[in-house]
């Protein structure tokens, strides 16, 4: 049986962890999280903007 993972609470620890990498990070609002998977905005440091999913298979980037 698979652990049960909450992602928006795994994309806010990410988020807080890359915070240093990146221009601007944060969870998503306008798509919420649910039990398949989270949304992260982020602005590199090249001011190039993302926004990444993350699910159980690690991160996507969905628009960029």
């Amino acid at each position: 049986m698979e652990e049960e993972i909450h992602f928006g609470r795994e994309a806010e620890v990410i988020a807080r962890d890359v915070q240093h990498c990146v221009n601007e990070i944060s969870v998503s609002t306008a798509l919420p999280a649910s039990r398949e998977c989270a949304y992260i905005n982020l602005v590199t440091k090249e001011n190039q903007t993302h926004c990444v999913q993350l699910n159980r298979q690690g991160f996507l980037v969905c628009k960029l």
